[in-house]
Protein backbone atom coordinates (compact mmCIF):
# COMPACT_ATOMS: atom_id res chain seq x y z
CA UNK A 1 0.00 0.00 0.00
CA UNK A 2 2.84 2.46 -0.98
CA UNK A 3 2.34 5.02 -3.38
CA UNK A 4 5.45 6.92 -4.75
CA UNK A 5 5.91 10.29 -6.83
CA UNK A 6 8.79 11.87 -8.34
CA UNK A 7 9.49 15.66 -8.89
CA UNK A 8 12.48 17.05 -10.52
CA UNK A 9 13.75 20.37 -9.91
CA UNK A 10 15.39 23.13 -11.79
CA UNK A 11 18.57 21.29 -13.21
CA UNK A 12 19.43 23.33 -16.26
CA UNK A 13 22.77 25.17 -16.43
CA UNK A 14 22.38 28.60 -15.70
CA UNK A 15 19.59 28.74 -13.43
CA UNK A 16 19.97 29.42 -9.83
CA UNK A 17 20.65 26.82 -6.91
CA UNK A 18 16.87 26.23 -5.93
CA UNK A 19 16.58 24.30 -2.37
CA UNK A 20 13.35 22.37 -1.74
CA UNK A 21 11.27 23.68 1.46
CA UNK A 22 8.28 21.77 1.74
CA UNK A 23 5.75 20.09 -0.17
CA UNK A 24 1.29 20.98 -0.56
CA UNK A 25 -0.36 17.85 -1.10
CA UNK A 26 -4.00 17.94 -2.09
CA UNK A 27 -6.19 15.24 -1.49
CA UNK A 28 -8.98 14.10 -4.22
CA UNK A 29 -11.43 16.31 -4.60
CA UNK A 30 -14.17 13.55 -5.56
CA UNK A 31 -14.56 10.77 -3.30
CA UNK A 32 -12.55 9.64 -0.01
CA UNK A 33 -11.04 6.29 -1.80
CA UNK A 34 -7.44 6.61 -0.98
CA UNK A 35 -7.27 9.53 0.99
CA UNK A 36 -3.36 9.49 2.77
CA UNK A 37 -3.58 9.74 6.25
CA UNK A 38 0.46 8.94 7.31
CA UNK A 39 3.17 9.35 4.98
CA UNK A 40 6.96 10.25 3.85
CA UNK A 41 9.07 12.54 1.99
CA UNK A 42 12.53 11.32 1.06
CA UNK A 43 14.50 13.19 -1.14
CA UNK A 44 17.38 12.67 -3.47
CA UNK A 45 20.30 14.36 -5.70
CA UNK A 46 20.52 11.01 -7.71
CA UNK A 47 17.22 9.08 -7.79
CA UNK A 48 19.76 6.46 -5.95
CA UNK A 49 20.73 7.50 -2.16
CA UNK A 50 17.64 8.97 -0.11
CA UNK A 51 17.17 10.85 2.82
CA UNK A 52 14.18 11.59 4.98
CA UNK A 53 12.60 15.44 4.31
CA UNK A 54 9.65 14.69 6.63
CA UNK A 55 7.30 12.24 8.06
CA UNK A 56 4.00 12.67 9.22
CA UNK A 57 0.32 12.44 9.45
CA UNK A 58 -2.38 14.71 8.37
CA UNK A 59 -4.33 15.34 11.04
CA UNK A 60 -7.86 14.59 10.41
CA UNK A 61 -7.97 14.95 6.41
CA UNK A 62 -10.58 12.34 6.34
CA UNK A 63 -13.28 14.40 7.13
CA UNK A 64 -11.75 17.63 6.22
CA UNK A 65 -9.81 17.24 2.54
CA UNK A 66 -8.29 20.75 2.19
CA UNK A 67 -4.76 21.06 0.81
CA UNK A 68 -1.75 20.59 3.28
CA UNK A 69 1.32 21.66 3.10
CA UNK A 70 4.44 19.85 4.79
CA UNK A 71 7.49 21.18 5.56
CA UNK A 72 11.15 19.98 5.62
CA UNK A 73 12.85 20.34 8.90
CA UNK A 74 15.89 22.30 6.43
CA UNK A 75 15.76 23.21 2.96
CA UNK A 76 16.39 20.01 0.76
CA UNK A 77 19.93 21.47 -0.85
CA UNK A 78 20.70 19.80 -4.42
CA UNK A 79 17.65 17.61 -4.39
CA UNK A 80 16.53 16.44 -7.48
CA UNK A 81 14.33 14.15 -6.69
CA UNK A 82 11.31 14.15 -4.29
CA UNK A 83 9.82 10.83 -3.09
CA UNK A 84 6.17 10.59 -1.78
CA UNK A 85 5.22 7.19 0.33
CA UNK A 86 1.69 6.47 1.84
CA UNK A 87 2.17 5.17 4.50
CA UNK A 88 -1.56 4.51 5.39
CA UNK A 89 -4.85 5.25 3.84
CA UNK A 90 -7.22 7.09 6.49
CA UNK A 91 -9.83 3.86 6.10
CA UNK A 92 -7.19 1.23 6.37
CA UNK A 93 -7.60 0.98 2.41
CA UNK A 94 -4.51 -1.25 0.27
CA UNK A 95 -4.27 1.93 -2.13
CA UNK A 96 -3.50 5.28 -2.26
CA UNK A 97 -4.45 8.89 -4.35
CA UNK A 98 -3.51 12.06 -4.44
CA UNK A 99 -5.20 15.14 -6.31
CA UNK A 100 -2.60 17.66 -6.30
CA UNK A 101 1.41 17.01 -5.35
CA UNK A 102 3.33 20.78 -5.42
CA UNK A 103 6.88 21.11 -4.96
CA UNK A 104 7.87 24.02 -3.44
CA UNK A 105 11.38 25.16 -3.98
CA UNK A 106 12.71 28.61 -3.47
CA UNK A 107 16.43 30.51 -2.95
CA UNK A 108 18.86 29.72 -0.05
CA UNK A 109 18.00 31.75 2.86
CA UNK A 110 20.59 32.81 5.47
CA UNK A 111 20.25 32.87 8.93
CA UNK A 112 21.42 36.24 10.15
Amino acid sequence: SRADCRAGCCGAQGCRQLFQRNVRQQPRTTGNNGTIADYEFHGSHDGVQWTELAKGTFGNIGNNPIARTVPFEQAAQNTRFVRFTALREVAGRAWASVGELSVLAGPEVKNK
